[in-house]
């Protein structure tokens, strides 16, 4: 029906919808994608097909590619945490906190430009620090001069590129 209502592409994202208020939890919990209903929508139709899941490094890219047969492979969450594995020269594995601070940098150079609402730029700039926890009792995997409270407090506070590019340079480019 996708096709026939002239979409040209067509993204698969292969997760089962949790019950509702579960988001948070299965998102949490990083279960697998099933990518198996990936080639069954390719093989339904003419348009290119992306699939969606299982994506946080250059490795994983070519193995949802190998196992899907689709055009193009997308990312979410795994971007947010490592947004370098569709860089040419990206390599396997952690960023390193300078690359990091790059990428996030050029983040915010976007959010200059195109500016999103307060709460998503400060969800990815948590999500890029390597956060893992809820509000106040967060730890982050990038701390600079900060205890883990005082980071979520500062990423609180900051509405702002500007606010948040003062914490990126304190905690992955000092």
């Amino acid at each position: 029906e996708l096709q026939s209502a002239g979409c040209d592409l067509i993204a698969v994202h292969g997760r089962h919808c949790p019950p509702p208020h579960a988001h948070r939890a299965a998102r949490l919990a990083r279960s697998a994608a099933d990518l198996e209903a990936v080639p069954a929508v390719a093989a339904a139709v003419s348009v290119p097909v992306l699939s969606n899941g299982n994506t946080e490094s250059p490795s994983d890219i070519a193995a949802n590619l190998a196992a899907t047969g689709a055009a193009g492979v997308m990312s979410g969450a795994g971007v947010l945490r490592n947004p370098l594995p569709f860089d040419a020269g990206g390599a396997a594995g952690e960023p390193s906190r300078q690359d990091l601070g790059a990428a996030a940098l050029e983040y915010l150079e976007l959010a200059r430009a195109h500016p999103p609402p307060a709460s998503v730029l400060r969800s990815h700039m948590m999500w890029l620090l390597g956060r893992s926890g809820k509000s106040r009792h967060a730890s982050f995997r990038h701390l600079g001069p900060f205890s883990a409270q005082q980071l979520w407090c500062a990423l609180v506070e900051a509405e702002t590129p500007d606010e948040h590019e003062g914490i990126v340079r304190a905690t992955l480019l000092a």
